[in-house]
């Protein structure tokens, strides 16, 4: 699905903020919808910078798009790829070490719309707190990032960085120690 925001409260400077904010949320209402079914959440993380994991498995991915008017952001897409009623028994076993889905946690098919109803109520509810405090949504994002701690290696363009991941700036950029000393990293993927 993708979501249209006008968070025109926000600087250009804080656009690492609703990343960071999309990916609790969906994490959260993927949460909601495990806890409804009785099934166990707590291996459900965020890998850096936008996908959302279960059990070490690839359940959600997130893309931001923004467009700018003067020093705030205008408009914001927020588009979400989750899993829900895919199964992956018949797919390349490579696939199914890497991917998951809500059916396959669950043991059955999901209803569409009580999805859909789960992500929007946790995407709302982040949204508003963070108009209302206009806080950092970084606390949250960090508790439940599982990149933390683990030596990476992020493509961005033509650049690799590698090191040891230690921490996430408040807008969201990945703090890694280097060969060379520490980096902040806004943006690449994880290789």
């Amino acid at each position: 699905m993708s979501l249209l925001l006008r968070p025109t409260f926000l600087p250009t400077a804080r656009g690492g903020w609703l990343a960071m904010l999309s990916a609790v949320a969906v994490r959260g209402g993927a949460q909601a919808m495990l806890d409804t079914a009785g099934c166990p959440t707590a291996d459900l993380a965020l890998k850096w910078p936008n996908d959302v994991l279960l059990g070490g498995r690839k359940l959600a991915g997130i893309l931001i798009e923004s467009t700018f008017a003067g020093d705030g952001l205008e408009r914001v897409v927020v588009g979400i790829g989750l899993n829900v009623n895919t199964r992956f028994d018949q797919a390349p076993e490579e696939v199914r070490l890497r991917a998951t889905s809500l059916r396959e946690a669950v043991g059955d098919a999901l209803d569409l719309d009580q999805v859909l109803a789960a992500l929007l109520a946790a995407l709302e509810a982040r949204y508003e707190a963070l108009r209302a405090t206009l806080a950092s949504p970084q606390p949250e994002y960090v508790r439940h990032l599982a990149t933390l701690g683990t030596r990476v290696r992020v493509l961005g363009g033509s650049n690799v960085i590698e090191g040891r991941a230690f921490g996430v700036t408040d807008d969201g950029a990945l703090r890694l120690e280097t060969a060379s000393g520490p980096v902040d990293v806004s943006f690449g993927d994880l290789g």
